[in-house]
């Protein structure tokens, strides 16, 4: 599992843009192998094409990557949208351990937006997100409606 670290030392005072940080959560399981996971790497680059053809959004937009494949990797930590020069394509294996990848997601979502904050840099809030699987949950737990199941983190939403 990747670190997370700013980009670089002054990536949140070279570029005055408000922030959105935005973190895609992938599943990359086998479930995803054949045309699922050409579908997903259709459009994950399609994503990054229209962020990156719009000159605010290019500026604004940090786009983080985790897969849930198997294990919960952190593909890409964020990156403003104008410095992501390619996105890898992804491949379908192991299981699909979402929650992890979803919790992973919410740490460096708080991380984030505590770095712009220290720095003086204005962001949006993050919205909501959701993630598209194919995969049943293998954690044993089944997440349910109300406050008990969420971290304290959630509140964003």
């Amino acid at each position: 599992m990747a670190t997370y670290q700013l980009n670089s030392s002054s990536d949140l005072i070279d570029n005055p843009s408000p922030r959105c940080a935005c973190m895609l959560v992938l599943d990359t399981s086998a479930s995803m192998f054949g045309q699922p996971i050409r579908e997903l790497n259709s459009g994950v680059q399609a994503f990054i094409s229209a962020i990156k053809e719009d000159d605010m959004a290019a500026c604004s937009v940090e786009l983080g990557v985790i897969t849930a494949g198997g294990k919960v990797t952190e593909q890409l930590p964020f990156t403003t949208a104008m410095n992501i020069s390619q996105c890898r394509h992804f491949a379908a294996s192991g299981l699909t351990p979402l929650g992890a990848a979803m919790e992973l997601a919410l740490d460096r979502l708080e991380e984030r937006t505590a770095a712009y904050r220290k720095a003086g840099v204005a962001y949006y809030q993050p919205g909501w997100w959701s993630s598209a699987t194919a995969s049943p949950p293998i954690s044993g737990r089944r997440y349910r409606p109300g406050p008990a199941p969420w971290r304290s983190s959630a509140r964003w939403w």
